[in-house]
């Protein structure tokens, strides 16, 4: 199957799937499946003025499929057919995960938002590892790991979670993305407390550092706080990620995380305010829908784009029409991402 001829079945279905609000979940699997059948020789169309270099590794694109798509590293060596420069693999967790309870997982179609529940179903650190050991060494990819869902691993368990994971997995890929959102102690401290994190990152390092190591920021985070975290890790990671999903209440579905556009507002801002603070690689993550909503993240200080949502509600050629409207913004600008790239490494 060729991505235009999956990009059609998608258009033909929409109406379906939207309008009778078919399980999100179900129909994720059934896109991976079919991203699955994806046949080598497709080329995506290139754009001289979006080509640039992130830890010394060559993006045609400035995006990548964000973490969550795929939990398993399952269609890896297939995304760039689509026109992702690769992806992020997970998260991934030291322990197999089956995750929360179904329903986990619904689309909220008038704000083209998401809001799950999953729980970080994964395979485990160890499985998903050995899958990625086998891939070509073109394929691009980099790997999020999160602490295993278990509120019993708290405190120094947390960060053994961690390290188990990353001792697996910090060899692979372009980069390690760290998430340090997840919940540390019985009253709901995140690693994003900078004593924690301070430990987090000391217990991380106390082993071998393998590729370049991010950590992956929550939103609405106060300005004092964003400071706190970047004095207590900017000599110690190479780069963050902005930002993680809103965590909501939803009136019909409960407790998740909200995804998509909503968040792009919010993560525009935390990559300004981080920008005040450090010169490192920020990757800008959350609603990105457009080529115009690209050019906002890098012209905020991006240096490169993650995007999951918008692939979602645009369809399976969603990265190459984000590439070829940000090309046309730039053509109108006279610029090449390079020139917009303020702090470009």
């Amino acid at each position: 199957m060729k991505p235009t001829t999956l990009d059609l079945f998608y258009k033909l279905s929409k109406p379906l799937i939207f309008g009778l609000k078919l399980d999100a979940e179900f129909m994720h699997r059934l896109a991976t499946k079919q991203i699955m059948k994806l046949k080598e020789g497709y080329t995506p169309p290139k754009f001289s003025r979006l080509s640039s270099k992130l830890f010394d590794h060559e993006f045609s694109y400035p995006l990548m499929l964000a973490a969550g798509f795929d939990k398993n590293g399952t269609i890896v060596d297939k995304v760039h057919t689509l026109g992702f420069n690769g992806e992020v693999v997970g998260s991934v967790t030291a322990q197999p995960s089956k995750g929360n309870k179904r329903p986990r997982l619904w689309r909220l179609i008038k704000d083209k938002a998401t809001i799950n529940r999953m729980g970080l179903d994964n395979d485990g650190a160890e499985a998903v590892g050995e899958k990625l050991e086998n891939l070509e060494e073109k394929v691009s990819f980099a790997v999020s790991i999160a602490k295993t869902n278990d509120p019993k691993i708290m405190g120094d368990k947390a960060i053994d979670d961690y390290l188990t994971s990353y001792k697996l997995l910090k060899h692979l890929g372009v980069y390690t993305e760290i998430n340090i959102s997840c919940p540390n102690t019985e009253d709901g401290k995140t690693f994003e407390n900078p004593e924690y994190l301070k430990l987090l990152l000391k217990g991380l390092l106390s082993t071998d550092k393998g590729k370049p190591l991010l950590i992956k920021i929550s939103p609405f985070l106060e300005e004092e706080l964003l400071q706190e975290i970047v004095n207590v890790s900017d000599n110690k990671v190479d780069g963050y990620v902005a930002i993680n999903a809103i965590p909501v209440i939803h009136p019909k579905y409960g407790r998740g995380g909200k995804s998509g556009l909503p968040l792009q507002e919010e993560a525009i801002l935390t990559i300004k305010t981080l920008r005040k603070f450090t010169d490192k690689p920020i990757i800008g993550s959350g609603g990105i829908f457009t080529g115009e909503d690209a050019y906002n993240f890098l012209n905020a200080g991006a240096n490169l784009l993650q995007g999951f949502t918008g692939f979602i509600y645009r369809g399976p050629l969603y990265a190459i029409k984000v590439a070829g409207e940000l090309d046309e913004v730039l053509k109108r600008k006279d610029l090449n991402i390079k020139e917009i790239k303020r702090y470009l490494h």
